[in-house]
């Protein structure tokens, strides 16, 4: 159960909007969650569920509705968040705030080549359009939620020094503490939860399973590596493993794309490996600790910058071979270890990254602005 009483009397009779394109993960709960736990706060959620000619025509039809509105939240940097940073100033005539939670630049380098060799001109024209908008709302916006202060930092980079900014990370359910793993005697269920439509997604994750697979003797636990996630390289990274032929090794590694609710890998895994040079704050490092999971996570600086004791976190180079598999072989081999790394990074999370915490930041925001 919550506690209201910490957001009383912070904003009073706030009307506001939330904007959200399409998104399976529902990543606007990062923000209607906690703005719910707001008194005397009205939220009227408005979701793009159709094309953006419908959207568009929707929109219009019903913007006199919120003429009384005080604020727009919008989320990313697309079309559906443009159309409403317009709306907002040129008829609501109300405060404008977009939340990011990545670097839609860095998503546009990588994704570009690999869309543009595939003649997708589908997703080419998204990412490019996307890419485009991004200065755009930038620049119109009261007001740019980001959810870590490098992102903030990469932003300045690109002459948005005189947007105003405000870091609030997205929040994470603390689950109850399992320190009692049920875990076969020299078994190691290892568990990566990622998104295999990025490429550098997907190069890391292939190069800590050769890894794995050519450790011979260096580790000597039997080890069950599921990945979770899907996009277009999942098939490749099936290939791979099929070309590796891991029959005559310790290591198992089972592909099993999206996943809807990973709460039981989670439950069930002893540690978790993370790898990817494109993410700012992934959620499912978040997850990962408040399941109490030790952490493997490659050298990346948002990585360096989300994890203040660095004690928790076991960080290896992903190009040094050597560095990681000492690292598995300190985990693997260790059971008090991983108990106390998790429940340090149980403890941090739950401390940091509540609701109750982000709601906080979120709100005094709002009175600020509002």
């Amino acid at each position: 159960m919550h506690n209201t009483n910490i957001l009383k009397n912070i904003v009073r009779n706030l009307k506001v909007i939330l904007i959200a394109s399409r998104d399976s993960r529902n990543r606007y709960n990062f923000l209607l969650e906690p703005l719910k736990l707001m008194d005397n706060v009205t939220v009227k959620l408005i979701k793009n569920e159709k094309n953006i000619f419908q959207f568009t025509r929707q929109s219009l039809k019903q913007i006199n509705e919120f003429k009384d509105y005080d604020c727009v939240i919008a989320i990313g940097a697309n079309y559906t968040s443009l159309l409403w940073a317009l709306l907002t100033i040129f008829v609501i005539k109300a405060k404008f705030i977009v939340r990011l939670g990545g670097n839609p630049f860095a998503i546009l380098k990588n994704d570009l080549y690999d869309v543009v060799s595939s003649l997708n001109t589908k997703r080419l024209l998204y990412i490019i359009t996307n890419t485009l908008f991004t200065p755009i709302i930038l620049l119109l916006s009261d007001h740019v939620i980001v959810v870590s202060e490098y992102l903030q930092k990469t932003f300045e980079k690109y002459y948005f020094r005189k947007t105003k900014f405000a870091v609030i990370p997205q929040f994470v359910k603390c689950n109850v503490l399992n320190l009692n793993r049920k875990t076969k005697e020299n078994n190691i269920n290892l568990l990566t939860v990622t998104n295999l439509q990025y490429k550098k997604k997907f190069y890391p994750i292939k190069k800590v399973i050769s890894y794995l697979a050519m450790a011979n003797n260096r580790l000597e636990q039997k080890i069950n590596y599921r990945i979770l996630g899907g996009g277009v390289y999942k098939n490749e990274l099936i290939a791979y493993l099929d070309k590796l032929d891991l029959r005559s090794t310790s290591l198992n590694v089972e592909v099993l794309g999206y996943v809807d609710d990973p709460v039981d890998f989670y439950k069930s895994s002893d540690v978790f490996l993370y790898a990817s040079e494109i993410d700012i704050l992934p959620n499912v490092l978040l997850e990962a600790q408040s399941f109490g999971l030790p952490l493997l996570v490659n050298k990346y600086q948002p990585f360096y910058d989300m994890f203040k004791c660095k004690e928790n976190v076991l960080f290896f180079d992903i190009d040094d071979r050597e560095e990681f598999l000492g690292h598995c072989h300190r985990l693997f081999s260790n059971k008090e270890l991983r108990s106390s790394i998790g429940q340090e990074n149980f403890k941090y999370v739950c401390e940091n990254y509540t609701i109750e915490s982000v709601a906080k930041q979120l709100f005094y925001l709002l009175k600020k602005i509002c």
